[in-house]
């Protein structure tokens, strides 16, 4: 049998203050099971750096495999769907975000780990103000899986499915979220990494 899973965390910066929780079943699944785990807790505001160019929508100037854009694309307009539904405005895409949460997606692939914190010790915030973003709040969802027919669909579902990626989506603490930027990586083996960074600019 193919074999899905899935997992998923979420980070949001307040103080540096960071706290997990669990999803699913934890371990793996197969025929159609999915799994995971998703962090949530949060951080801090941050400052530093230079606003970037922010649009409504995706640029059409992205750079990478098409496939890889349009899932991007997907997920973005897919969070804004969610939004509508509570009565939440569409977020405002950010190109340079896009690139941030790319990088992350990749170097989760690259260095084998699965988290907010890199091997560096760098978390979202970091990685945003080294980006040469001026934030007052940063939040950011990732998630992995393999297997599905919509890895973004399901990627999305499965942040809706859990309180603190819901959060993130909905900004259900107020931080006042107004943009957004969606990347993603695509392992050898199938697996897909998404990372999705939420930004209040200064």
């Amino acid at each position: 049998m193919k074999r899905l899973h899935r997992s998923i965390y979420c980070f949001v910066v307040i103080a540096a203050l960071a706290a997990l929780l669990s999803i699913g079943c934890g371990g793996g699944g197969s025929s159609g099971g999915d799994v995971g785990s998703s962090g949530g807790g949060s951080g801090s505001g941050g400052d530093g750096g230079s606003s970037s160019t922010a649009t409504p929508n995706p640029t059409a100037t992205a750079t990478g495999d098409p496939a890889i854009i349009a899932m991007e694309n997907q997920v973005k307009t897919l969070v804004d769907n969610q939004r509508a539904l509570y009565g939440k405005p569409a977020l405002t895409w950010n190109e340079t975000l896009r690139t941030v949460a790319r990088n992350h997606s990749q170097d989760m692939i690259t260095r084998n780990f699965f988290s907010h914190t890199n091997p560096d010790g760098l978390d979202p915030g970091d990685r945003v103000t080294k980006a040469g973003i001026t934030y007052s709040a940063v939040a950011e969802n990732i998630a992995q899986n393999m297997g599905y027919a919509d890895p973004g669909q399901q990627a999305v579902d499965g942040w809706m499915n859990s309180e603190g990626h819901r959060n993130n989506i909905l900004d259900a603490s107020n931080y006042g979220f107004t943009q957004t930027g969606v990347g993603i990586a695509k392992k050898s083996d199938g697996t897909y990494y998404f990372t999705q960074v939420f930004i209040k600019p200064r």
